[in-house]
């Protein structure tokens, strides 16, 4: 059993560097999503690779985000979420690469769809300045947009393809080039 020294020090070394712990330590609306979200993707893969090992090859893309690879103010349930779909990733491409199971992930930028502004409890005024906070991080990325989900269907679809049959364990952005060059500015205030 841990003296309360040994859980005070567990404590502040895993909440060091950041402003606000509670956004991690406290279970919100976002900390259930992410958990969902990654929970499913762990849980998905179980179910699939019985049947991609009976027949000896198949092919699993994973979709995670550039908040995977980069970090986000104030998102560290989704960012970490998201980092954890990537090495997920990683990972079943290590163990099940000899078994012609390939294992990818792709990690959308910014995409123009409706669930930036899915909150039902938001006024259309609240609904106006999030669609333009995206809008003008969008803005900042090198290809100056948000994406289509058609370009991120297409990308899924190459992974899944025989065009990728020499890729496993790669994660691909799809995100106007924002990992390059990624500046929050002004959008993300």
């Amino acid at each position: 059993m841990r003296s309360k020294t040994q859980t005070t020090a567990a404590t502040t070394a895993q909440t060091a560097g950041m402003r606000s712990a509670p956004n991690v330590t406290r279970p919100t609306a976002k900390t259930a999503t992410a958990t969902t979200e990654c929970a499913a993707t762990a849980l998905t893969a179980p179910k699939s690779l019985p049947h991609f090992l009976a027949q000896g090859d198949g092919r699993i893309v994973n979709i995670a985000s550039t908040y995977g690879l980069v970090g986000a103010p104030n998102s560290p349930a989704y960012c970490s979420s998201k980092a954890a779909i990537i090495n997920l990733t990683r990972q079943l491409a290590v163990d099940y690469s000899p078994d012609q199971i390939r294992v990818n992930a792709i990690c959308p930028g910014y995409i123009d769809t409706s669930l930036g502004r899915r909150r039902s409890t938001m006024s259309e005024e609240e609904i106006a300045d999030a669609t333009a906070r995206r809008e003008k991080a969008a803005g900042m990325q090198p290809l100056g947009r948000q994406a289509q989900p058609s370009e991120v269907v297409s990308v899924a679809v190459f992974l899944a393809s025989g065009g990728a049959s020499f890729m496993t364990g790669s994660i691909v952005t799809v995100d106007g080039g924002c990992t390059t060059t990624f500046n929050y500015g002004e959008a993300s205030n």
